[in-house]
């Protein structure tokens, strides 16, 4: 199993970029009825990033997703092995926001022309240093293994995340995963309190995460009032509007999440992979209260169709930008 997914892994990336390349990200927008195509839609009234700005009345129609305002720049830096295709898409969300710029460094090199950085942005040259964090709102963890960089970066790391001054997203494959939970100082802020390494009870038997066939992500109670997981400010649309992402075309499923422990002290989960009767904790995020931090399982292997599909790909966009507007600093 670990021999697949390693031979899998570097055509995956240049896969990724090739995509990009293509615009498949970019799926063709739906036409509102009543409308010409090229007609631009009105946004929705913008909501605060909050945690509280729920309302107390359901309408009857159908909300269209919320989409942050920022109202300073945001500096995200996304490290990692090799590029994904979830990260990709990631930065291209995030280069189309305003008053969000992106820059990345990968272990592995990228093909060619493979943009790196928001256009106008200075590429990271080299593996990144302690001092390049305190240029950095935003840190994204991608697919990385934290032992291939020097440990004073993640005490840094931590140092600006408990202190509020910047936030700090995971999203781990099936690689890294315990890895990342286990490294000494990323461990005292991850939100999760372990993670399973990667192998079989027995051996032989079932890799513990590895899913067959895809399971869909299914949102929690709690996740429907928060900002990075909730679609809509009404707790019981949030709900439905996740449980459409469940089955069907574009459903949102991945086959592989890390088998996390537990939510650490103070933290929530918010979004599960749902596998039995007992769902598997996939999203989770830290108090917020100061330190600002958001584990992303499962998703770094989103089934392709939710790229696809407008109707899927919409709603992730929304939650895509309020991720980064969450975890920026206040």
């Amino acid at each position: 199993m670990k021999r697949v997914l390693l031979i899998v892994g570097p055509f995956l990336a240049t896969l990724a970029v090739a995509l990009w390349f293509l615009g498949v990200f970019q799926p063709t927008p739906a036409v509102e009825p009543g409308t010409t195509p090229g007609t631009p839609t009105p946004p929705p009234a913008a909501p605060t990033v909050s945690s509280t700005d729920l309302a107390a009345v359901e309408p009857l129609a159908e909300p269209k997703p919320d989409t942050p305002v920022l109202e300073k720049l945001v500096r995200v830096l996304v490290l990692g092995d090799r590029v994904a295709p979830f990260v990709v898409w990631l930065q291209q969300t995030w280069g189309n926001m305003d008053n969000v710029e992106w820059r990345s460094w990968y272990a592995m090199p990228l093909p060619d022309g493979a943009p790196r950085a928001t256009e106008g942005v200075a590429p990271l040259e080299r593996a990144p240093e302690a001092a390049d964090l305190d240029a950095t709102d935003v840190l994204v963890l991608a697919g990385l293994d934290p032992a291939s960089l020097p440990a004073d970066l993640w005490s840094r790391t931590v140092e600006r995340v408990q202190s509020g001054r910047m936030g700090l997203l995971f999203v781990p494959d099936h690689l890294h995963a315990h890895a990342l939970a286990t490294q000494p100082s990323l461990a005292s802020v991850a939100p999760v309190a372990g993670v399973r390494p990667l192998k079989p009870d027995a051996p032989g038997g079932p890799v513990p995460g590895v899913l067959s066939p895809a399971r869909p992500f299914r949102i929690t109670a709690e996740g429907t009032k928060h900002p990075t997981t909730r679609l809509v400010p009404y707790t019981g649309w949030s709900e439905k509007l996740w449980k459409r992402r469940t089955e069907g075309e574009g459903a949102w499923k991945t086959p592989f999440v890390p088998v996390v422990t537990g939510p650490a002290p103070g933290a929530s989960v918010l979004v599960e992979v749902a596998a039995g009767d007992r769902g598997m904790p996939a999203v989770v995020a830290s108090s917020g209260t100061p330190t600002r931090v958001l584990w992303l399982g499962g998703f770094l292997d989103l089934d392709w169709d939710a790229y696809r599909k407008v109707s899927a790909i919409e709603p992730l966009i929304a939650l895509a930008k309020w991720w980064v507007a969450w975890l920026a600093p206040k």
